[in-house]
């Protein structure tokens, strides 16, 4: 089932990526130099994606974090580079860094 993201006006950008919203709970966690947000993966496309913190911070744009993804597969830690595309009370949006900044912590 497609997801509406709301009428795009005349002065807005078209999406470079198609964006899928993610069902159930998916925990992610956001590291921002000594902060550390915990929340849920919202949305996911090519480029990035957004998050729904559980406490309200404003991240300051453009600026690089690390995004925790859910462990699946072999229970590792899933790391992602990114920089900060939105921030908003508990809505954030990030975009990948390169596809080479996701790594594995053993």
């Amino acid at each position: 089932m497609p997801v509406k993201f709301g009428p795009q006006s005349a002065h807005s950008i078209p999406r470079k990526h198609r964006r899928t919203q993610v069902p159930g709970v998916q925990p992610v966690t956001i590291y921002y130099r000594r902060v550390k947000l915990h929340g849920c993966l919202h949305d996911i496309a090519g480029g990035g994606l957004g998050v729904v913190s559980l406490a309200e911070y404003t991240l300051p744009i453009g600026k690089r974090v690390f995004l925790q993804l859910p462990e699946y597969l072999d229970s590792v830690p899933l790391f992602v580079d990114a920089t900060i595309q939105h921030s908003a009370g508990t809505r954030h949006g990030f975009r990948f860094v390169e596809e080479a900044s996701i790594f594995q912590v053993a």
